[in-house]
């Protein structure tokens, strides 16, 4: 049943990947598409506060964009509610930017539903729009929720952590639309333990957590117009990236989905990727969080009133 919706989603998926080509998106931005894998569904069905069942899960296709600054996210966003097939009311609900989540996550999430001739359905596919910041903290707590086996992402993880973060979160959210950081708003989230004690602890987990990962095709720039099939093996530590025409990209990701020989791979399509513009947008695949540590560093100092 599981692998029935997955299959059904790709179409919305291709459709979605081809909104964004005719209207230039991709060829500005990098943007990357996915089927959501079987056992994330899964959990996602069975953790706390799941869903009710799979019709009602809008996530088993996605899309993810990366912008570079509040502007631009709300300028693209709002070119992309135009379309006939954006849900602009489940839209407007799910903006973590005007209403951020309890957890610090901001981002703003757009759904497309796509009627599906064959079924009857219409099936939702959710694009993810980020700016750099917010696309750095999200990744980072995908990372800390690898390294200490936590599951501060589903708003379940340890206090100590979840505080940190969510002060991160407030010290960018200011950045962004102030450009300058009040101490006393992020102090106001402290309970009195030692918070900076606490965030250097946690940078120097994020720090000892890298690792060396194999690229194979590193060398490679991808085409504006081709697409860049990632192939990551977290057994071996090995990324494959393979360039492929659009012809042929859609129908060669989900061939790879499908190949009992790569269970267990992570797989995405990339849109004309460079390797330093897949490592930023993916960066947990390459074990490489310098980017994060060196980013949180530079808050924390420059901030230090708001974690005394």
């Amino acid at each position: 049943m599981v692998n029935f919706w997955r299959n059904i989603h790709r179409r919305p998926l291709q459709l979605l990947l081809q909104e964004l080509d005719e209207r230039g998106i991709s060829a500005e931005h990098l943007v990357a598409g996915r089927i959501k894998k079987f056992d994330t569904i899964v959990d996602k069905l069975t953790r706390r506060n799941a869903i009710a069942n799979l019709a009602a899960m809008d996530d088993i296709a996605g899309c993810r964009i990366v912008v570079p600054d509040l502007g631009r996210q709300a300028a693209l966003c709002d070119a992309l509610y135009e379309a006939p097939e954006c849900d602009t009311a489940w839209s407007d609900r799910h903006d973590y930017i005007g209403s951020p989540k309890e957890s610090g996550y901001r981002g703003r999430h757009l759904l497309f539903r796509y009627q599906d001739p064959r079924h009857g359905y219409a099936l939702p596919i959710e694009l993810q729009v980020r700016t750099e910041h917010q696309h750095a903290w999200a990744t980072a707590v995908e990372m800390y929720d690898e390294v200490a086996a936590d599951r501060l992402k589903f708003g379940e993880g340890q206090s100590q952590a979840d505080r940190f973060f969510r002060r991160i979160s407030v010290v960018m959210r200011q950045l962004e639309e102030r450009g300058r950081v009040e101490p006393s708003s992020i102090r106001s989230l402290d309970d009195g333990t030692d918070g900076l004690q606490a965030a250097l602890d946690i940078l120097r987990m994020l720090s000892a957590a890298s690792q060396s990962v194999y690229v194979l095709g590193r060398g490679k720039e991808v085409a504006p117009e081709s697409y860049c099939l990632v192939d990551f093996d977290p057994a071996e530590q090995v990324v494959e990236l393979t360039e492929l025409c659009p012809e042929v990209a859609l129908e060669t990701y989900f061939a790879s989905e499908d190949d009992p020989d790569r269970e267990g791979h992570n797989f995405v399509l990339l849109r004309g990727a460079t390797l330093d513009k897949l490592k930023d947008l993916y960066p947990n695949y390459f074990g490489d969080i310098s980017r994060f540590v060196t980013i949180f560093n530079d808050l924390i100092y420059k901030n230090l009133p708001a974690f005394a």
